[in-house]
């Protein structure tokens, strides 16, 4: 009595575990099925325009986008606009003051108000120009010069964090892209271990446990996915903010990426950084202006000239005309000049001190950097050949020996997901490789890839 009253409660719960699987399995091929229409549909269209040509035309290539962001970006358009303010501050800098044109009316008679009553009475116009010392205002005009220089470098600079920001930002949609990819793939494999465990638990061959440890699986998929979306999300934004696009707009299917090795020898990557990082090349410059800001202080201690021309105008008697001339004197040298001299000399330490920073830091990011694109070379390889395959024939044979009851399922499905991780793990390291090489190309002024 007790046994079939047991074999009915088994039988019922058996039955009710097949209706949930079919559920399951209903939904999952009703999502399956659309996307595979889906991608049907694009295909047709694809083909329509052109075939392959056309698939690849379709997709967002990193090129595109750096050439768009060049053209675009608003950090860019200020740096070149502070570029073009410094250019035109340098006429500027190496002219002379205005000259200073005068009129009075000289030892006027408030008694009676008149012109000719006293013969010292008269009408002056006058016209003064003061000459800076010889050498000074090419002085003022280099050092805007240098001024300028710096400014076109960091508008390199800024050019290349751009291209940099946007490389970054393609590498982590790719490599999110190709998660969502793997683990779509992982879910239709987890969806037919969810259908066989459930059968072989009808027959008597399997245990109810592993149709919940495959649906549990199965569900973390799905909790994967809408992390994956999400974030993929605020990357897509995060380009956006650097094209100038609004923030709503998408970024389509993204073209592959190659593993290509660079040159890394740090040394010459020292060398080559020193020759062409606008950065470091524009704190050059910033030494080189304040030299000549030396040089200038120096000058200024020399006295500015004056000259002037006065024609004075009598009513009935002979006009007068004078030649005026002038001379600074430097009263205040301790307080003014000398102190000019002294902030000069201040700030060509200052400067040559930041230069000398910059190049130690940039060197130490070269060998952090070299040394992390290695490492991730050498594990791209041990992945790609040798971890990966494995895995997957490991996979393989557990599917085989789960297949004939020789290997529970927790077996299988670690091997699974293992493989799962491999993959995931090849495209993380892909697209770090691509990052590293992205800030290094950065941090050296130059690409080092052809």
């Amino acid at each position: 009595m007790r046994s079939s009253i047991k074999s009915a409660v088994l039988s019922r719960k058996g039955w009710l575990m097949l209706l949930a699987v079919t559920v399951l399995s209903a939904v999952s091929m009703k999502a399956n099925q659309a996307e595979i229409k889906s991608a049907i549909s694009q295909k047709k269209s694809i083909n329509m325009t052109g075939g392959k040509t056309a698939i690849q035309d379709k997709r967002v290539t990193l090129e595109s986008l750096i050439e768009e962001a060049l053209d675009r970006n608003l950090k860019i358009k200020t740096q070149e606009n502070h570029w073009e303010s410094s250019k035109l501050k340098i006429p500027q800098a190496g002219a002379w003051m205005d000259p200073k044109l005068n009129i009075s009316i000289m030892n006027f008679p408030y008694s009676d108000f008149t012109f000719s009553s006293e013969p010292m009475t008269m009408k002056q116009i006058s016209l003064t120009q003061t000459f800076p010392f010889p050498g000074i205002n090419s002085l003022k005009e280099r050092v805007a010069e240098e001024e300028s220089e710096t400014e076109a470098y960091m508008v390199s600079d800024t050019r290349n964090s751009v291209v940099r920001g946007v490389s970054i930002a393609y590498y982590d949609l790719f490599f999110i892209d190709k998660s969502i990819e793997i683990t779509l793939k992982n879910k239709r494999l987890l969806n037919e271990y969810i259908i066989n465990t459930s059968k072989k638990y009808e027959v008597g061959n399997g245990l109810q446990q592993d149709v919940f440890k495959a649906q549990v699986a199965f569900s973390k998929l799905l909790d994967k996915l809408i992390s994956l979306r999400k974030r993929r999300e605020a990357i897509t934004a995060r380009l956006n903010s650097l094209l100038n696009r609004p923030m709503t707009d998408t970024v389509g299917e993204l073209s592959d990426i190659k593993h290509e090795q660079a040159a890394l020898d740090a040394q010459s990557l020292q060398s080559i950084a020193v020759a062409n990082r606008p950065m470091l090349q524009a704190l050059g410059t910033t030494v080189d202006r304040n030299r000549t800001a030396y040089e200038l202080a120096l000058k200024q201690n020399f006295p500015e000239f004056g000259i002037g021309l006065v024609y004075g105008q009598r009513d009935n008697r002979r006009d007068f005309f004078t030649v005026q001339f002038s001379v600074g004197l430097p009263l205040w040298k301790n307080r003014k000049q000398d102190k000019k001299i002294d902030e000069s000399v201040s700030n060509i330490s200052a400067a040559e001190s930041m230069y000398e920073d910059s190049r130690t830091t940039i060197y130490g990011q070269i060998g952090e950097l070299v040394a992390l694109l290695e490492e991730s070379d050498e594990r791209l390889e041990l992945l790609k050949n040798v971890i990966i395959p494995q895995a997957t024939q490991s996979l393989i044979s557990a599917t085989s020996a789960y297949q004939v009851n020789r290997i529970d399922f927790l077996t299988l499905l670690n091997n699974q997901i293992t493989l799962f991780d491999f993959e995931v793990d090849y495209f993380r390291l892909l697209t770090e490789y691509k990052k590293n090489l992205s800030n290094l190309e950065y941090v050296v002024g130059q690409s080092l890839t052809n």
